[in-house]
């Protein structure tokens, strides 16, 4: 049985879920759902002390205690509990402060269908992330492999006296450790920011030279990783996959219309998608366990992002990236870098540049996403690796 407990003093979200929507889809659902609703975090506080919540959906006006308190006072005594907030623009200053202690964001207005299909995604990603023999896996992953050039790149472009936060960003976003690194430290409570970093270079202006310095020597990310040719040549090509797929899939986002939130989502998505490739090519992690057990590489990088509390919509979509079946549902990330790592497939194996002789359709066959929607993501593809091809 999976517990969901709602938290809004505005009765028509209660009145839209109860009755027969919630019974239908919980009815459907393998572990079948149990649901209370309540107009106070009081009453949910309480209740906590008596019986296991799953997932919590609250708004960020909860009376008694704010939204914010509410779900950082989730996280830090039931962590196992799936957050989700229901926030207004009004509500900006709220969304902040609980941004590290939220797996999910719902704007509001919103309908039941859009909450259920939230809490849906965020209960079945959670259930796969939760195998205890792959987090035990990635547990011990404190620090990421760096190619030596990219680091001294950036420990000279902060030592000099004329040095550019900007291209200290640039130079982050190059290489797919110092991203992850970085964006896991600045989502961690204790260098939290009270702001929505939306990229590397974000933090990075946020944060000052000093300090990303500091972060980034204290972490040891560079673990005095020394590659062989083959292998530096393997990492370079993953990092130069992951800047132009955080531009894409940030472009493909733009296209669909996504929310800013959900834009930053994406290029980080894309940005951070081969993570499980880089540990595996390292040799950091090994993917074979025994003879029954093996993980896949995006399982292994949605494991680590999820340790690391990168937003639930980032971890799903690392984790499905490569699965055979486009993803259902309402438009999200993981449709995004879906569509772009099967667009890569696609022309993967072909000495032609993207052109005319295929289609998204080539890519994406059953796919549910609008016709429209999927011509402009292929020509946005198409256009972008032609201007590539001209530049180089």
């Amino acid at each position: 049985m999976t517990t969901i407990a709602f938290v809004d003093q505005d009765p028509a979200l209660a009145q839209s879920l109860s009755g027969s929507v919630l019974s239908d889809y919980s009815a459907d659902q393998e572990s079948p759902w149990t649901w209370h609703f309540m107009e106070t975090a009081g009453e949910l506080l309480t209740h906590l002390q008596m019986e296991r919540v799953d997932c919590v959906v609250s708004d960020m006006q909860a009376s008694l205690r704010d939204g914010a308190q509410l779900l950082n006072h989730i996280a830090i005594q039931n962590p196992h509990t799936v957050r989700i907030a229901l926030s207004s623009q009004v509500d900006a200053e709220m969304t902040l402060e609980s941004l590290h202690a939220t797996h999910r964001f719902i704007a509001k207005p919103t309908d039941c269908e859009t909450v259920i299909e939230a809490i849906h995604r965020s209960l079945a990603l959670h259930q796969k992330l939760s195998d205890r023999t792959l987090r035990s896996l990635v547990a011990s992953i404190t620090s990421l492999p760096v190619l030596p050039d990219i680091y001294n790149q950036l420990m000279t472009e902060m030592a000099s006296s004329n040095f550019s936060i900007e291209a200290i960003g640039r130079i982050i976003e190059s290489d797919i450790s110092l991203s992850a690194t970085l964006l896991k430290v600045v989502n961690s409570p204790y260098y939290g920011l009270v702001q929505h970093v939306e990229s590397p270079t974000h933090a990075a202006n946020l944060l000052g030279v000093e300090l990303v310095k500091n972060i980034l020597l204290c972490e040891k990310v560079l673990s005095q990783f020394k590659p062989d040719r083959r292998n530096e040549k393997a990492i370079s090509e993953l990092n130069t996959q992951a800047r132009i797929r955080g531009v894409l899939a940030n472009r493909f986002a733009r296209v669909a219309k996504f929310r800013k939130r959900q834009i930053d989502h994406c290029q980080i998505a894309g940005m951070l998608g081969s993570l499980g490739d880089l540990v595996i090519q390292t040799g950091m992690v090994d993917p074979v366990v025994d003879e029954n057990t093996t993980y896949h590489a995006d399982q292994i990088g949605s494991s680590i992002l999820g340790l690391w509390s990168l937003p639930d919509p980032v971890v799903e979509a690392v984790l499905t990236q490569r699965q055979e079946a486009s993803p259902n549902g309402t438009l999200t990330v993981a449709h995004v870098l879906h569509a772009l790592r099967r667009l890569d497939a696609l022309f993967a194996n072909s000495d032609r540049m993207p052109n005319e002789k295929f289609s998204m359709a080539d890519a994406l066959p059953d796919s549910t996403i609008d016709a429209t929607l999927q011509r402009r993501w292929f020509d946005c593809y198409c256009d972008f690796h032609s201007d590539l091809q001209q530049a180089a």
